[in-house]
């Protein structure tokens, strides 16, 4: 798959809403939109390399799952509950 500059621009974009709706800006109040459409852009980057891999039976499932495992566990460790 060829590297798509305008979804990384796109996704640096989107990062900007979320931010100043973290700094209390009342004018983004619905600054979490950003996190959609972040997550939008990365799924439809990542989705044909996934199918790709998974037809040449070159897709690392247990590896994804392991990473995403260990990136959720270190994140809740990292949280303070209130």
């Amino acid at each position: 798959m060829q590297y798509r500059l305008e979804a990384d621009g796109l996704r640096s974009l989107s990062v900007l809403p979320v931010t100043l709706f973290h700094a209390a800006f009342e004018a983004f109040a619905g600054g979490l939109v950003g996190v959609d459409v972040f997550f939008v852009i990365s799924g439809s980057l990542i989705t044909p390399i996934i199918l790709a891999e998974s037809a040449a039976r070159q897709f690392p499932l247990p590896q994804l799952t392991n990473g995403a495992l260990g990136l959720n566990l270190c994140r809740e460790s990292c949280c303070v509950s209130d």
